[in-house]
Order: structure tokens, then C-alpha cells, then sequence
């Protein structure tokens, strides 16, 4: 009876020394838990904030370069102007993208039409002037201006026209009571001029009569 009450003691301290080795830290479960976790949303993270390459960016700098494009204007030549001076307004209506109508304030009176054009390089606008019967009798492209300064601009476009006239200009920089200066050329039947005043540049064409003053 004795033998078996010191045996009792021992199994229940076995035991006991048993549990406690194999035993988990407090919390220790719980810490992988959350490390885990972490390790997944900050995965996930990353993987959001990825920026968009391949195709999908491509395609979405090709929409904007469009977009850029649509708003600069057409591209338009200078052969193309001179060949609108006297035809019918509603002819030239639909060209360089479409024009919209020019009128006084009181819409007593019709002057012509508007077009957003790109002249060379350079963003315009092209304004034309119709007579009576709504024949285009003049025009003007005025710039915009852009990254060039004013004088850079200026001696480009008298390089331009002085070649595509094939002639050097007639200049005049006293012509005008502003103070502007004003290059002048004459191609075929048509008198084409270069203003500069300040810092605006534009380019007028009207059939020639008479000649170059």
C-alpha cells in the first residue's frame, strides 16, 4: 500500500514536467498570427501601387498625344490659303477642320469664318473676310506665339515666305502709326504680308492689284 502511494506522486510530477516542456509561450501563436497578416496586406500594397507599363500605358499616352493633337488645329499649308482667296465662303466651310462663322455683334453683317489652324509649327488662328456675294476676298493668320521668343518667330517666318515666294520681301518698318513692321512679298496674283507689332505676329493675303507700296 505504501509502494503505491510514492508511485502516485511521481506519474502526477512526470506529468506536469511533461506539459510544461511542450507548452507554447503565451501569445507566441498569436504574434505569427500578426506577422502573417502584415506580411500579406503589405503584398498587397505594393502590388496596387505598381505603376500602369506595357500596353495599357502605352495606350493611354497614345490618347492624349490625340487629344493634343485635335486641339492644335490642322495641319495646313501656305499653298492651301492662297488657293481659298476667291472662292465661295460656303465652299471652304468644311476645310481645316471646320470653320465657324464670323459675324458683327449685331449679326448685321457677315465678315467670314474662324479656323484653328497649325501653320509650320506654329499654332493659329486663320480669320477670312468675304464681300458681299460671300466670296473670300482676304484672310489672316494670326499666332498664337510659343516657346520661341518674339524676334526668333519673326526672322523664321520671313525665311519662310521669302521661300516658298521664292523672292526676297519689300521692308517697311515705319509703314504703319503703331509702330509695326511689315515684310512684303508678292506671289502670282497674290500680295503676302508679314506683320510684326509688339509681341503679335500675323500674315495677311489678298489678291494682288496694283503693286507692292
Amino acid at each position: 500500500m505504501r509502494k503505491r502511494r510514492a508511485v502516485l506522486p511521481a506519474m502526477v510530477l512526470t506529468a506536469a514536467l511533461l506539459a510544461g516542456c511542450s507548452a507554447e509561450p503565451a501569445g507566441a501563436e498569436s504574434a505569427g498570427t500578426q506577422a502573417e497578416s502584415a506580411a500579406s496586406v503589405s503584398s498587397e500594397a505594393q502590388t496596387e501601387t505598381v505603376p500602369e507599363t506595357g500596353a495599357a500605358g502605352s495606350e493611354a499616352r497614345t490618347e492624349t498625344d490625340k487629344a493634343q493633337a485635335e486641339e492644335a488645329g490642322q495641319a495646313v499649308k501656305l499653298e492651301e490659303l492662297v488657293e481659298i482667296l476667291g472662292t465661295d465662303d460656303e465652299e471652304t466651310k468644311d476645310l481645316f477642320g471646320g470653320g465657324t462663322e464670323n459675324w458683327t455683334e449685331d449679326r448685321s453683317f457677315y465678315i467670314g469664318r474662324i479656323y484653328q489652324i497649325t501653320l509650320g509649327e506654329d499654332e493659329a488662328s486663320l480669320y477670312t473676310t468675304c464681300d458681299e456675294n460671300k466670296k473670300i476676298t482676304s484672310l489672316s493668320v494670326k499666332f498664337h506665339g510659343g516657346e520661341e521668343d518674339h524676334q526668333t518667330m519673326t526672322e523664321k517666318w520671313v525665311e519662310n515666305l521669302t521661300e516658298f515666294v521664292g523672292q526676297e520681301p519689300e521692308f517697311d518698318g515705319k509703314s504703319s502709326e503703331a509702330g509695326s513692321q511689315n515684310w512684303k512679298w508678292k506671289k502670282d496674283n497674290t500680295f503676302i504680308t508679314l506683320y510684326s507689332l509688339g509681341e503679335n505676329l500675323s500674315i495677311g493675303m489678298n489678291p494682288a492689284v496694283g503693286e507692292l507700296k
